[in-house]
């Protein structure tokens, strides 16, 4: 499921990442592997606030959206 679809306070693990060009590469350099936990600290309208690896990202809808977790 994408990342989009998971609640506050939800733990995920990142399973793939669609292709995104140079975010996805930049996305990776942050952490953002296959196996690695991901927690939805807060959404908003246009938002998703996660924490991976001690680390706090802010992520549009958009981008979120091509994360996919379980």
């Amino acid at each position: 499921m994408p990342l989009t679809m998971a609640s506050p306070g939800k733990e995920v693990k990142v399973v793939d990442i669609r292709d995104c060009g140079d975010i996805r590469r930049r996305l990776l350099d942050m952490g953002l592997v296959n196996g690695t936990a991901v927690r939805v600290i807060s959404r908003n309208a246009s938002s998703l606030l996660i924490g991976v690896n001690h680390t706090r990202l802010v992520l549009d809808f958009g981008l979120a959206y091509r994360i996919l977790v379980q």
